[in-house]
């Protein structure tokens, strides 16, 4: 798996590993984890007595003592040129994840764990946020608590700190005791237990979160009964639906963009766009000036990338000069091409792009493009008319690689103005 990103001015492949932030990266990162532990493992005569990883860290019980537990340390560092983990050793307690484990009276006591840097960032209780997701946050850090804590009298002293927390951040008094309580009652045996998740055949309904929404809820409770008696509706749909919120545009979303234009360029013609993964880079023609096959210039103005819409593009063969293509498309330059690319890439011979660029000698790394000309064109007819007049200017029906005028059959009238006679060329493939 490639991953590319860009940096300033750079273009970098990550050599190791998978990227950061995608969906997989937690799972890809699990099966290679499970693989090389699995191997490490196997390969020696003394190993831990309770070996619990959870993606990068590891809590094991080691039971030959300390100097084979240092070696065992530095036989895994050894053991992938990649992999180099810490050691965190005790004979009393050791912190993994948000638990603490110690060893007390011969027993494996646990109790909360807090980095130094932990400060409490819960959601305010004025954030634009339902109602019922700020109790749940209470609810679920206190269930968290009573999970993690096997003494009670420690477990009440942490629920005391986060009822203190909570206060500070606003939320009502009531909101904070209920919850609270309510965990604490839950039977910690309960909590330990594995859980299977629920299916459900209900269809989530999702919306964008808006106070005045409220009464949503029990007007999908009301005409639920619509659905029930409908066999199709309700075979298809399941039971009610799950309403979920979507967040709403914020502030941080109007002040701020994840994508920064870096070097934006004005200079006339057809410039690259800049973005990392751009698959029409190699392609692009930056000149401002194109010369057709019949020796006729014609200067480029104004400044486009592959994303520019509603334009007149050319392609051109860098091996064979005369062997000028001129398109126009609504969309933009990018998808234009993109479907001329697949063309050559299929060997469809039976379009003029496609049929040259698979000629002896020719391959797609040759094709150049670039746009000649972006107007605010209404209809499809305003491009194929100055689309042919570009065709005409260049000649490119006689001595470039449009083939004929059959699709401006319909439009014979509309070219009447320009003096240009209609009519057919089939030609063979354009000489190298």
């Amino acid at each position: 798996m490639y991953n590319y990103f860009k940096f300033g001015d750079n273009i970098y492949l990550q050599t190791s590993g998978t990227a950061m932030g995608t969906r997989m990266a937690p799972q890809y990162a699990n099966i290679f984890m499970d693989d090389l532990e699995q191997h490490f493992l196997n390969s020696l005569p003394l190993t831990p007595l309770l070996y619990l990883p959870y993606i990068d860290d590891i809590f094991i019980i080691w039971t030959h003592g300390k100097e084979t537990l240092e070696e065992f340390h530095h036989d895994f560092n050894s053991f992938h040129p990649t992999i180099n983990l810490s050691l965190d050793q005790s004979t009393r307690e050791v912190h993994f994840l948000d638990t603490t484990a110690q060893i007390s009276d011969g027993h494996i006591n646990t109790t909360l764990y807090r980095k130094p840097t932990d400060h409490y960032a819960y959601l305010h209780a004025s954030s634009f946020h339902p109602r019922h997701t700020t109790r749940s946050i209470v609810y679920s850090q206190a269930l968290r608590y009573n999970r993690i804590c096997s003494n009670p009298s420690d477990r009440d002293q942490h629920l005391q700190d986060l009822h203190q927390a909570f206060s500070k951040l606003r939320y009502p008094h009531e909101e904070i005791r209920k919850p609270i309580n309510r965990a604490r009652h839950v039977p910690r045996s309960l909590l330990l237990q594995d859980k299977p998740k629920k299916e459900t055949n209900r269809t989530p309904l999702a919306i964008t979160y808006s106070p005045q929404l409220k009464p949503l809820q029990r007007i999908i409770s009301d005409l639920q009964p619509i659905l029930n008696n409908n066999p199709s509706l309700s075979q298809a749909l399941g039971g009610r639906p799950v309403l979920a919120h979507r967040q709403p545009v914020n502030l941080k979303h109007i002040l701020t963009s994840n994508y920064t234009p870096h070097h934006t360029n004005s200079n006339s013609g057809t410039n690259p766009c800049n973005k990392p993964r751009c698959q029409l880079y190699p392609h692009i023609y930056t000149r401002d000036t194109i010369t057709g096959p019949n020796q006729i210039s014609h200067t480029i103005t104004g400044s486009f990338t592959c994303t520019s819409t509603n334009v007149m593009d050319f392609i051109m063969c860098q091996q064979c000069p005369s062997a000028m293509y001129i398109g126009q498309t609504g969309q933009s330059l990018h998808k234009r091409i993109n479907g001329h690319k697949s063309d050559i890439r299929n060997g469809n011979i039976q379009k003029p792009v496609g049929e040259h660029f698979n000629l002896p000698g020719h391959t797609i790394a040759d094709l150049k493009v670039a746009i000649l000309q972006q107007k605010n064109f209404r209809t499809r007819l305003q491009r194929e008319t100055t689309e042919l007049q570009f065709i005409c200017k260049f000649d490119t029906i006689n001595s470039g690689l449009n083939k004929d005028y059959e699709w401006l059959a319909n439009y014979k009238s509309s070219f009447s103005s320009l003096g240009v006679h209609i009519s057919t060329a089939k030609r063979g493939p354009h000489p190298p």
